[in-house]
């Protein structure tokens, strides 16, 4: 990482200072340091550019959030959230989470240096037409985001958004994933006993929003914790193996169902997906007291066992309808002609 001299103090350095590797800069304008290269995503208060340093020609992503936006939306909430997840992407340091190379403030924007992702995000792959995941692939995407809540968790940091949208490859092979934005992440302050702390925000994308975080909202004094990471992951996982989302109905019926904990395995499409597989989701999608953790997680016979296409246990002796092929990322169900759900966010 290059390192440029230390500027005059940020205006928010006491906000954001924790220990970290990555330079905070106040510069003048991103152009100093960056060749900006076009835009590649944009939404709520930020924008994300490609870009290659001046520096060393390196790619980077660089999302640039207004301050002026920021403080003005919803009474200065936006900005909580932009401060806490500089801070954050400042502490991280894991293969399955995004690099964040700089902080950057000039006299408008809040910029954060990350590594450039070239691959689709998850949700992207999901929706390629007629594919779905083998299950052999789907296990590397569980187990890398498994690995990156698990250190999270570790450090008191809960995400609070894992969803498809928020999972990328980290290059055009499709092999390694990354956890993203961490926009509606945050630290517990209990780091004596984090499994006991709790938090009271209602955010994330309703989707992949665990139960209690939802009721969060209508008895704050309940609150939640790192378990709410799981039931998202879980979510996650059930979308992988049948490209549909567990819970995807417009509300209320979707809070409902959630809180309910009413999803269906669909005969057509999970008739051919392994029983541990189910019985996995079956574990991540309950009460948070009896909610796998990320450790438990990757203990599970589905993850830790599932090595190869003569692990993969179906729940049918219909296996001729299945294709699993080691070098493939998707499944092909050759009997189903399934169309893709239209995805929202919150």
């Amino acid at each position: 990482m290059t390192h440029v001299d230390e500027p005059s103090a940020s205006p928010d350095d006491n906000v954001l200072n924790v220990p970290t590797s990555a330079s905070s800069l106040f510069i003048d304008d991103i152009g100093a340091c960056y060749d900006v290269l076009g835009i590649i995503g944009k939404g709520g208060t930020a924008a994300i550019y490609a870009a290659c340093s001046r520096t060393n020609q390196e790619k980077h992503a660089l999302k640039v959030m207004d301050k002026f936006d920021a403080r003005e939306a919803k009474g200065s909430v936006i900005l909580k959230f932009v401060l806490t997840e500089i801070r954050i992407l400042r502490m991280l340091d894991h293969p399955n989470i995004i690099k964040c190379h700089n902080i950057y403030e000039t006299k408008d924007d809040f910029i954060i240096s990350m590594e450039l992702l070239e691959g689709l995000d998850l949700f992207q792959a999901i929706q390629a037409q007629d594919h779905r995941f083998a299950e052999i692939r789907a296990t590397a995407i569980i187990r890398d985001v498994l690995h990156a809540v698990e250190y999270l968790h570790s450090i008191g940091c809960v995400h609070r958004d894992i969803n498809p949208c928020n999972i990328m490859f980290a290059d055009r092979d499709h092999t390694t994933v990354k956890l993203i934005d961490f926009g509606f992440s945050t630290m517990l302050l209990d780091q004596a006993d984090q499994a006991a702390a709790i938090m009271e925000e209602q955010c994330g994308t309703v989707a992949y929003m665990a139960p209690e975080v939802i009721q969060s909202a209508m008895s704050p004094e309940a609150g939640y914790g790192l378990a709410c990471d799981m039931w998202s992951v879980g979510c996650v996982l059930y979308c992988v193996l049948s490209a549909t989302e567990a819970f995807y109905q417009d509300p209320p019926e979707v809070l409902y169902k959630i809180i309910s904990t009413k999803y269906d395995f669909v005969e057509e499409v999970w008739t051919f997906v392994s029983n541990d597989a189910i019985e996995l989701i079956g574990s991540l999608l309950v009460d948070q007291s009896v909610r796998l953790t990320a450790t438990q997680a990757l203990g599970h016979p589905w993850l830790s066992g599932l090595d190869s296409k003569d692990g993969l246990q179906l729940s049918t002796a219909s296996r001729g309808m299945f294709t699993v092929d080691p070098d493939s990322m998707y499944t092909s169900y050759t009997d189903i002609d399934h169309e893709s759900e239209e995805h929202g966010e919150s």
